[in-house]
């Protein structure tokens, strides 16, 4: 790979990072956006994709560019880039860590109700199954 392929590499991940860390969260797939990243954010309508240049687009209207209806912010734009992120809303302190943290406080309820019904099946099995060995020598 060639130094500036090595420097687009390095400014992509960078912002990434930086948008991850504003509480943006990665919205993959989209048929729209094939070669880049979609991010949305918990406390913003507009979404901004992060394309494979390093270049960042955002739906809301631009602090850079003259009143455009998008914010594009050049790779090489570091200023512009900072600036973005910093005046990006902060995501709720709860909705930051709430998605991991829901997401595994479900999980974990889901397990031990799986648990407890496997659990008070074998039990209700296994008195069956006596019940009808017992029956059975009785008789």
């Amino acid at each position: 790979m060639d130094r500036e392929s090595d420097v687009r590499g390095e400014v992509v991940i960078a912002r990434l990072h930086a948008l991850v860390r504003a509480g943006y969260r990665s919205d993959l797939g989209l048929e729209r956006t094939k070669g880049a990243v979609t991010f949305k954010h918990p406390r913003k309508a507009a979404e901004v994709t992060l394309w494979a240049d390093g270049r960042v687009v955002d739906g809301a209207p631009s602090f850079i560019a003259n009143d455009s209806n998008q914010t594009i912010i050049a790779a090489d734009d570091k200023a512009g880039f900072d600036k973005f992120i910093a005046d990006s809303p902060s995501p709720v302190a709860v909705r930051k860590v709430g998605s991991s943290l829901l997401e595994t406080v479900i999980l974990a309820a889901a397990a031990w109700a799986i648990l407890i019904g496997a659990v008070y099946s074998f039990w209700r099995l296994s008195q069956f199954v006596l019940g009808t060995i017992i029956q059975a020598l009785t008789n």
